[in-house]
């Protein structure tokens, strides 16, 4: 294998309940439409969590998973 090519992708997910928001973080930038089954399990969850805990939570779970890159500092990184 060559060491130049690195097909190594992490994904983050950042959840914060008391804003009912999950942040989907992907070092690959996938579309949306690839985490449909992450997102359907997520919504299924939030659904049960909303129903079993009261408080002020939202009633629909909020998915973000677009983000802009900052492209102005990319000569710092050394290219293969």
């Amino acid at each position: 294998m060559d060491p130049n090519v690195i097909n190594e992708a992490n994904t983050l997910l950042v959840i914060v309940v008391d804003r009912s928001m999950i942040y989907i973080l992907d070092s690959v930038r996938r579309s949306r439409n690839q985490y449909t089954d992450l997102i359907n399990m997520l919504n299924r969850a939030w659904a049960r969590f909303h129903q079993h805990h009261s408080g002020k939570y939202k009633e629909q779970l909020h998915i973000h998973s677009e983000f802009p890159v900052c492209i102005e500092f990319a000569y710092l990184v050394p290219l293969p």
